[in-house]
């Protein structure tokens, strides 16, 4: 029972931190409920039905089905990729070594990429479409996923040489809240004269963290790239200007 409680646990909170609904993980779910005594089976039921309601991106679903046989077969995938869900369109051809959940939100696929001719990790959100060839592929043996398996924004290219500088001072009321766990395997914390706490990442592409560093509100101050300055500068006047209207209205 303790068994079966404990991937209730992980797939709740892998369907409470996913962007997309998975029809398979509610399925499970279901099945698992018919191996649990009350009053535990009717909370997973609860859970399930409750999941089962949210809508479901069958386009996200199929790319999701297609990656995951393809790994289980080692075979190689092409791949239409569109970065931070633009509007550009890159062409891949990919072996994938593992699907990998973020706490943020959303699934990344990790594998080896012909394009870049790297191990790198891709956000299957932004992935167009996707088909499976007839080419096949084995996983080095001497690949160490360790690197990959970050618990936020792990995403970066093998060799770390696009990624980019990112660095963030937080105000010292919740500095205990930064140093109390691995935001990110490339981090570095440090002190700051005026007592802030400045966390140093490099991350393949700032977008992904945005979400994150909004929620930190004005705790957080963005020292490095000029770029996500400027992004948050425009988000908070966005902001503004919805909260001024409706003060003037």
């Amino acid at each position: 029972m303790n068994e079966a409680l404990g991937l209730f646990l992980a797939a709740r909170a892998l369907s409470r931190h996913t962007d997309q609904q998975n029809p398979h993980l509610v399925s499970a779910l279901a099945k698992l409920s018919t191996v649990l005594p009350d009053p535990v089976a009717s909370h997973v039921t609860f859970v399930t039905d409750s999941v089962r309601g949210h809508a479901v991106d069958r386009g996200f679903v199929s790319v999701l089905e297609t990656v995951t046989r393809a790994w289980s077969e080692q075979r190689t995938l092409k791949l239409w990729y569109s970065p931070a869900g633009g509007s550009a369109i890159r062409l891949h051809e990919f072996s994938t070594y593992f699907i990998e959940p973020s706490t943020q939100g959303g699934l990344y696929v990790v594998g080896r990429d012909d394009l870049y001719r790297q191990v790198c990790a891709f956000n299957l959100n932004w992935v167009r479409r996707v088909k499976m060839l007839q080419r096949r592929y084995d996983i080095p043996n001497d690949f160490d996923p360790r690197f990959y398996l970050a618990n936020a924004w792990g995403m970066v290219h093998g060799d770390n040489d696009d990624a980019t500088r990112v660095v963030l001072a937080f105000s010292p009321d919740v500095i205990p809240l930064i140093k109390e766990r691995i935001w990110h395997v490339s981090q570095q914390i440090e002190i700051m004269d005026d007592r802030r706490c400045a966390l140093h990442l490099r991350v393949s592409n700032w977008s992904e963290i945005l979400p994150w560093i909004l929620s930190w509100g004005g705790q957080v101050e963005v020292l490095e790239p000029e770029s996500l300055r400027e992004a948050l500068v425009a988000e908070a006047s966005r902001m503004m200007g919805q909260y001024e209207a409706k003060i003037a209205g």
